[in-house]
């Protein structure tokens, strides 16, 4: 019970750190993107994001792009949750997947995110780290990778309504509940910033 205590106090501490850097810096301080104007639907998660140092968007000639309508993969997801969370990024040379190299960019995060059960890859040994995110998947590595408390699986219910749940409870979620809807770089961030 103490360990979730101190996630709750974490998790709240953050939300207001990042909220003071929103609101306390004026916005010239953080180059903001083009594609993300201060009205678009996920602009306070997006803003929130690059303000905590976990997304940089992409430079082109006229300035920096967010891509929030892209969609994001499960290695993008696994990058931006493990910073979000401040987890602690592992390092090493032999790899949990077979699909998976340490001279991958990505390597240390999905290491990190295997060794802490954040994931676990598919039967065939598999991490697919270039496949579009799903929202199922993506609920599930954000409860986990927050350390939110789940509530048990029910016989009959799919894997991941325990993901679904928690995520509710926090209101988390956004319209869209489809559980294999690929979710955007928008989407992600929005649901991070809520948590």
């Amino acid at each position: 019970m103490q360990g979730k205590n101190k996630t709750a106090i974490a998790r709240v501490f953050n939300k207001f750190i990042l909220s003071l850097l929103i609101f306390c810096f004026p916005h010239s301080a953080f180059a903001e993107f083009i594609d993300v104007p201060s009205d678009h639907p996920y602009a306070k998660g997006i803003n929130a994001l690059q303000t905590q140092g976990t997304v940089e968007g992409h430079q082109k000639e006229d300035g920096r792009y967010f891509f929030p309508s892209q969609e994001i993969n499960r290695a993008e997801s696994l990058k931006l949750l493990l910073l979000s969370s401040q987890t602690q990024i592992s390092r090493d040379i032999t790899s949990p997947f077979v699909d998976v190299t340490p001279y991958d960019w990505f390597f240390p995060f999905v290491y990190t995110a295997s060794k802490k059960d954040i994931v676990k890859g598919f039967p065939d040994g598999t991490f697919k780290p270039g496949n579009q995110v799903i929202l199922a998947e993506f609920l599930k590595m954000l409860i986990t990778s927050f350390n939110v408390p789940i509530p048990e699986l029910k016989d009959g219910e799919p894997w991941y309504a325990p993901y679904f749940v928690a995520s509710e409870a926090l209101n988390i979620t956004l319209d869209d509940k489809t559980p294999t809807k690929n979710v955007t770089r928008g989407e992600a961030a929005a649901m991070i910033f809520r948590i």
